[in-house]
């Protein structure tokens, strides 16, 4: 049976970790296909972006597009097994409305008119998963095998406790800066448990002010980053968008994602949009993996770790 075709359109959707929500979300759709598709052909197109504010303090956006997609997008992709080919098109170019045939998703897409906030959003992907587990990525042996070394040379473990930071300065709703927050529980924990630090892909050039072992390698490349996640006995996230590399990989260990990001992205409303509190939405059965709207502590923290030690 022929693939099903997936479009990623840059004008509309962003360069970032929703990449795999989407590609997540789509390979569920495949496997509910009936027949089910054999596995799936990747467009992905940029353009100028339709995006409003999203690149006003950047040079040129055509360049952070282009290095998004060579950085992030096309690594990736390559976390997720069904993907069998992967075009990559300038939407001024005539081969992308040559190859632009019969799109399986999104539905009712148009490459000459795509539209902003249709095709992708959370509560469409918690829809798909309340059918299927849409936890589909997997991490390659060499990625697996650098990050072991990686965490055995930091922290004197294959299976540390991982803090992953963010400071989102361009997302006015989650631009909570909860850096030394997180840095003061993670050094706290220190005591009683191996820790490693994934800083901001931003503050890898001026680094992070902390004692504690730092991987910045994992914050420039994705596949190392997916590997931690998936190797490291708790994942920490707050507010990130990585955080979709735990968990949509149903061999991630105990992970846990704080969305506590003020007035957008509330308890009550992730309750509301179908996110049950404490349980990984995209994924189906029993599942170490916990979604927590209140702030992290340290009390709190250190349960967690406990848990998934006791596991």
């Amino acid at each position: 049976m022929k693939n099903f075709f997936v479009v990623y359109d840059l004008r509309v959707l962003p360069p970032t970790f929703d990449f795999l929500c989407f590609i997540c979300m789509a390979d569920g759709l495949r496997r509910l296909s009936s027949p089910p598709f054999d596995g799936i052909d990747l467009a992905i197109i940029y353009g100028e972006s339709l995006r409003g504010q999203e690149f006003a303090n950047v040079a040129s956006q055509a360049d952070l597009i282009l290095h998004r997609i060579h950085s992030m997008l096309l690594p990736m992709a390559s976390l997720l097994p069904s993907i069998k080919s992967i075009s990559v098109f300038d939407v001024k170019s005539t081969s992308a409305s040559i190859s632009l045939g019969d799109v399986s998703f999104p539905k009712n897409y148009s490459a000459n008119n795509p539209e902003l906030y249709k095709y992708y959003k959370n509560n469409h992907l918690i829809k798909v998963a309340e059918k299927i587990d849409i936890r589909a990525l997997e991490c390659d042996d060499a990625s697996l095998n650098t990050a072991r070394r990686l965490l055995k040379r930091l922290s004197g473990h294959e299976n540390p406790v991982v803090f992953t930071l963010r400071n989102n300065t361009q997302s006015h709703d989650r631009s909570r800066d909860k850096i030394k927050e997180y840095l003061d529980i993670a050094e706290k924990l220190s005591v009683e448990f191996p820790i490693v630090i994934v800083p901001d892909t931003s503050d890898v050039a001026c680094g992070v002010q902390t004692d504690l072992p730092i991987c910045y390698e994992a914050s420039i490349d994705v596949k190392i980053r997916a590997a931690i996640g998936q190797l490291s006995k708790v994942s920490f996230f707050s507010n990130n968008g990585a955080s979709a590399t735990s968990a949509l990989n149903k061999k991630s260990t105990y992970y846990v994602a704080d969305f506590a990001t003020g007035t957008r992205f509330t308890r009550e409303w992730m309750e509301k949009e179908g996110w049950t509190y404490n349980w990984n939405p995209f994924s189906q059965g029993e599942s170490h993996q916990v979604y927590d709207f209140d702030s992290l502590t340290f009390e709190k923290a250190r349960k967690f770790i406990t848990l998934a030690v006791n596991q």
